[in-house]
């Protein structure tokens, strides 16, 4: 069998220094890997169950053998963007997820603005 996706990534809107988390569900993974990557930044964050990203706010967990979830704490505006989960397959299979952050408004007192 080969690896193949049984879910869509869901597209997720958090509030900036929330956290959030995107699921990755593919069955039959076999010896293959999944990664997490993050497509604007072009940057490598997770291959199987490490972490390869220098930013310690991004982590996977596997809750159970078919789901690869991104987690992504205290979330920044820079995270803004798509998160791309790919299974490292000749040729390569990727599926791809959004995340918007929302930056809540500063409340400013009348005299200060």
């Amino acid at each position: 069998a080969t690896p193949k996706f049984v879910a869509t990534i869901p597209n997720v809107t958090v509030t900036a220094s929330r956290d959030a988390s995107l699921p990755c569900i593919v069955e039959d993974i076999g010896d293959y890997k999944v990664t997490w990557m993050h497509l604007n930044r072009v940057m490598l964050l997770t291959i199987d169950e490490t972490t390869i990203t220098l930013i310690p706010r991004f982590r996977v967990t596997r809750e159970d053998p078919t789901t690869w979830t991104l987690h992504i704490r205290n979330v920044q505006p820079d995270d803004t963007g798509y998160y791309v989960c790919q299974v490292n397959m000749e040729p390569a299979i990727n599926q791809v997820g959004y995340v918007q952050v929302v930056v809540p408004p500063q409340f400013v007192d009348e005299e200060s603005s």
